[in-house]
């Protein structure tokens, strides 16, 4: 099971992080093995991975929020809070946890990383680094049933390749028919 822990506060934010990670991993197996679990605040985030952790079907935690600077030092006390929380957590598991708190000067900053142009949004960019961690774990069966057919052909293509100890181009006619 992927965990996505995903902040409520900035919601427009938050929100569209989530959509870039849900279109990342489009095609794939992953969406139906994924959980949601909304949070009211950033600082909330590091709690929620922690009892993600402790279920046994959890493979990878993603972690969605947005702190914006303000006029106080809040925005200081917050982004240090999750950041430590997260890499303390980070530190005590083998499994991926994934950050993708944006810690922004202003909400125009906030837009651009969390908007629909899919080559800015972090959400999209921590949705293709969850496939890269179950294709890196590809041969431990449990990261298979992620894969597109497309995928599954070329990591085929690659083991015969490795085996016959043969280099070259993976065909890539069997990736345009699958």
């Amino acid at each position: 099971m992927i965990y996505v822990v995903k902040s409520s506060f900035n919601s427009d934010i938050t929100d569209g992080l989530y959509n870039g990670f849900i279109k990342s991993i489009e095609g794939t197996k992953i969406k139906e093995d994924l959980k949601l679990i909304d949070v009211p605040g950033a600082y909330d985030i590091p709690g929620a991975v922690a009892r993600s952790l402790n279920n046994e079907d959890c493979e990878l935690v993603v972690t969605l929020g947005c702190v914006i600077k303000g006029e106080t030092d809040h925005y200081h006390y917050i982004c240090d809070a999750v950041a430590n929380g997260i890499m303390n957590l980070t530190l005590k598991t083998s499994k991926s946890i994934l950050f993708g708190v944006l810690t922004c000067q202003n909400k125009s900053l906030a837009s651009d990383r969390s908007g629909n142009d899919m080559s800015s949004n972090k959400g999209y960019e921590l949705g293709l680094m969850v496939r890269n961690i179950l294709l890196e774990e590809r041969n431990e069966n449990r990261c298979m049933r992620y894969l597109t057919t497309s995928e599954v052909i070329y990591l085929n293509e690659i083991v015969v390749q490795q085996v016959n100890g043969s280099k070259g181009i993976v065909n890539s006619e069997a990736l345009e028919e699958a």
